[in-house]
């Protein structure tokens, strides 16, 4: 299913990414012990996230935007999350804690 999001033809890209949707939404009530939605996992493995991705770049905004959707929702749109997990808190920066000494650096 992938493979049909380079597909030509807008409407098969389309009924692509809903398909792919379904699944991971299927996916999402399936996690595996770590947490992870093992459907996302195997696109991950079809270089399917990439084909996403890319599709963000489309000129049809109906595809752009269900792009943008599935990649913001189960691969929380960032390539720092494992693929498949589900975040806690997508919005909450946490401050570095490694770094200089206690008493900071003196120059």
């Amino acid at each position: 299913m992938c493979e049909l999001l380079t597909a030509p033809d807008a409407r098969i890209v389309a009924v692509a990414l809903e398909g792919l949707e379904n699944i991971l939404e299927y996916g999402a009530r399936e996690l595996t012990p770590h947490g992870e939605n093992p459907y996302a996992l195997i696109i991950n493995e079809c270089n399917g996230i990439d084909r996403i991705e890319a599709l963000q770049d489309h000129p049809n905004p109906t595809l752009y935007d269900k792009a943008y959707n599935i990649i913001d929702k189960y691969f929380q749109g960032t390539d720092s999350a494992p693929v498949g997990a589900i975040a806690a808190d997508a919005t909450s920066f946490a401050r570095p804690t490694t770094g200089g000494p206690d008493g900071g650096y003196s120059w």
